[in-house]
């Protein structure tokens, strides 16, 4: 028997490697690039465009994924938020506990958080 030339495997592969370049692109040179004026002109109609469909596929990806892995599972909404408030929240209040810690905020910006 001849192996399949794409397996299912190798598709869940390719998209987890498209959301990683999607993150890449995003954080990489579009966030980071507001810090330097190396690159003044790097904020232009076609960037801007760019950065809306990557961002808008790793959006569309990652809900591909969180569903793929939940579609074996009886999973319900309450467990779902509950994960991600433990994912995201905590180290968002970590976040601003050491803002404080080393005085890179103070007390009434982190309040208004």
């Amino acid at each position: 028997m001849s192996k399949p030339a794409f397996t299912a495997r190798d598709q869940l592969g390719f998209i987890i490697h498209l959301r990683t370049l999607s993150v890449l692109y995003i954080v990489g040179f579009w966030h980071l690039l507001n810090y330097t004026s190396i690159f003044p002109g790097y904020a232009n109609p076609v960037t801007t465009r760019i950065t809306v469909v990557v961002l808008g596929l790793f959006c569309f990806i990652s809900g591909y994924l969180c569903c793929q892995q939940r579609k074996h599972e009886n999973f319900s909404a309450k467990d779902f938020y509950t994960k991600k408030l433990t994912r995201i929240y905590l180290p968002y209040l970590l976040a601003l506990c050491l803002f404080l810690a080393f005085n890179l905020s103070d007390k009434i910006t982190l309040r208004k958080l």
